[in-house]
C-alpha cells in the first residue's frame, strides 16, 4: 500500500515539473531568442556571415516547432501519466536545440580575436545560467541541454590556448551546474509539500464532508425514532390515566402506586422524545419558527405560572430586577422563546435550595452586527443561589447531554434543555451564556434583538449598558 502511495506521488511530482517546464518555456524562449540575436550582431564582422545567418534561421525555425509544441500540451492538458512522454518530448527537444547552440557557439568563435571569443563565453555563460530558472526543476533536461554548450565553449578556449579562461569557465561550469541541482531539489520538495497538502485538504474536506453525513443521519435517526415512539408511548400514557381513575375509585393504593410511577416515568420519557426531536429539528435546520411581536413580560408570566406548584414546593423568593417602563416588544416566536425561559427557570428551580431565591432580570440593551452596525436589543435572564457552576464548565453546559459536574442529579433532566435553548436562541440571531453568581449559584443570561435585518445571518454580540 506504502509502495502505490509512493509511486503515485512520485508521477505526481514529475507530471508537475513537466507542467512547469512548460509553462515557464515562453519566458525561456524569450532568453534564448535574446541570446541568439545578440550573439549574431556582435560576431556578424568577425566571422562567416553566410554560415552566421543560416545558423540563425535554423535556431528561429526549430524554435518556432517548439512554440507548437508547447501550444499542443496546453490544449491536451495531459493527466498525470501522459505528461510522462511530454516531459521526454521536451528533453529531446532541448538536446537538439543544445546541439543547435554548439554549432552558433562554433561558427561565431573568432580564432584570433580574444575579445570577441570573450564575448561568445558571456553569451554562453548568460545562457547557461538564465536555464537554471527555468528548467532545472527537471534537472536531467537542463543537464541535457547545458552540459553540450558549456562543454563546447571550454573545448573551444582549449585549442585557442587559453587555460586561464579554460580554468575560469570550469569553475563557473560546476557553480552552475551546483546551484541548478539546489534549485531543481528546491522546487522538487516544493511541488512535493504542496502535493501533501493538497492530499491533507482533500481528507480534511472529506472527513468533514462524512461528519456532516453522519450528524445528519443522526438527526434524521432522531427525528424518526421520536416520532415512532411517540404512539406507543402515548398509548401507555392514555391507559395508565384510565387505570388510576379506575383504581381512584376502588382505593386500591398499592396498584394506584405502582400506576403513578409508571405515569411519572411516561411523562419523563415524553420529556426526552420531545428534546431529542427539538434537537434534531434544530440541527437540521427543519424547525419552523412562527415570527410577530411578544411582550416579554407576558412570556416570563406564563412561564413562572407553569412553575408555580415547584417554586411553591420549595419555598423559593422570586426577586424582580425589572425596568419601570415596559420593555419594547421583542419580534420572535413566542413559543420556542417561552420554551428558552422554561428551561432557564427549570433548572434554576431544580438546582436551589429550598427557600433559596430567584432573582429575574431583564434591561434594553443594543446587540452589533458583524458590520459593526448596532441594533436595539433586550437583555434578559435567571440568577438562582444554588451550587453554581465552576468557571471551565460555563460553556460546556451547553452542549447536548452534559451537566455541570456540581448539578448532576439523580433524577436531572435529559442534558438538552441548555442546547436546545442555545439553538432557538442563535436562531433568533441571539446569544446566551452562563456566568458564576459570586460563588452563589448561577446565571443564564439571554440577549435578543428586538428585531433585525432579514438577510442578517450572523451576529456578533456583546453586551452594552448597565446590569
Amino acid at each position: 500500500m506504502n509502495n502505490t502511495v509512493e509511486l503515485e506521488n512520485s508521477i505526481r511530482v514529475r507530471s508537475e515539473q513537466v507542467r512547469y517546464i512548460y509553462d515557464s518555456f515562453l519566458s525561456a524562449l524569450l532568453g534564448t531568442f535574446l541570446a541568439a540575436i545578440m550573439l549574431f550582431f556582435l560576431q556578424w564582422s568577425y566571422v562567416d556571415q553566410d554560415a552566421l545567418l543560416l545558423w540563425l534561421l535554423v535556431f528561429f525555425v526549430f524554435n518556432f516547432s517548439r512554440v507548437f509544441m508547447v501550444v499542443r500540451f496546453n490544449q491536451l492538458q495531459p493527466d498525470d501519466y501522459a505528461c510522462k512522454a511530454w516531459g521526454t518530448y521536451f528533453s529531446i527537444s532541448s538536446f537538439i536545440m543544445s546541439l543547435v547552440w554548439c554549432v552558433g557557439i562554433y561558427i561565431s568563435f573568432p580564432e584570433d580575436d580574444l575579445s570577441h571569443q570573450l564575448t561568445v563565453a558571456m553569451v554562453v555563460v548568460g545562457l547557461s545560467a538564465g536555464a537554471v530558472s527555468t528548467i532545472s526543476v527537471q534537472i536531467s533536461t537542463f543537464f541535457l541541454f547545458v552540459s553540450p554548450i558549456l562543454l563546447t565553449i571550454i573545448v573551444l578556449f582549449f585549442f585557442a590556448d587559453q587555460m586561464v579562461i579554460v580554468g575560469a569557465l570550469v569553475m563557473m561550469s560546476l557553480f552552475i551546474f551546483s546551484g541548478a541541482m539546489k534549485i531543481g531539489r528546491s522546487n522538487t520538495l516544493n511541488i512535493t509539500l504542496r502535493i501533501e497538502a493538497d492530499e491533507r485538504q482533500d481528507s480534511l474536506l472529506k472527513a468533514g464532508e462524512v461528519a456532516r453525513e453522519a450528524s445528519q443521519a443522526k438527526s434524521d435517526f432522531l427525528a424518526n425514532m421520536s416520532h415512532e415512539l411517540r404512539t406507543p408511548l402515548h398509548g401507555i400514557m392514555g391507559f395508565t390515566q384510565l387505570a388510576l381513575q379506575s383504581v381512584e375509585a376502588n382505593s386500591d393504593s398499592k396498584l394506584k402506586k405502582y400506576l403513578s410511577q409508571i405515569s411519572n416515568s411516561s411523562e419523563r420519557l415524553k420529556v426526552l422524545l420531545d428534546d431529542l426531536l427539538d434537537i434534531s429539528k434544530l440541527e437540521a435546520g427543519q424547525m419552523e419558527l412562527k415570527y410577530q411581536y411578544y411582550d416579554l413580560a407576558d412570556i416570563f408570566a406564563d412561564c413562572i405560572a407553569e412553575q408555580k406548584v415547584a417554586i411553591d414546593n420549595k419555598h423559593l423568593v422570586l426577586e424582580y430586577d425589572w425596568p419601570d417602563a415596559s420593555l419594547p416588544e421583542v419580534w420572535c416566536d413566542g413559543v420556542r422563546i417561552g420554551q428558552v425561559i422554561f428551561n432557564l427557570l427549570s433548572n434554576a428551580i431544580k438546582f436551589s435550595p429550598d427557600a433559596g431565591t430567584l432573582r429575574i432580570f431583564a434591561t434594553e440593551s443594543r446587540i452589533t452586527s458583524i458590520d459593526n452596525s448596532t441594533i436595539a436589543a433586550v437583555r434578559f435572564g435567571i440568577a438562582d443561589s444554588g451550587r453554581g457552576i465552576p468557571e471551565s464548565e460555563l460553556e460546556l453546559v451547553f452542549d447536548k447531554f452534559v451537566q455541570s459536574s456540581k448539578n448532576k442529579v439523580s433524577d436531572g433532566g435529559t442534558g438538552l434543555g441548555l442546547a436546545i435553548s442555545r439553538e432557538i436562541v442563535l436562531a433568533h440571531h441571539g446569544r446566551i451564556w452562563a456566568d458564576s453568581n459570586n460563588g452563589q449559584g448561577a446565571v443564564f443570561t439571554v440577549m435578543l434583538p428586538l428585531a433585525w435585518p432579514g438577510l442578517m445571518s450572523e451576529f456578533s454580540s456583546h453586551e452594552a449598558g448597565a446590569n
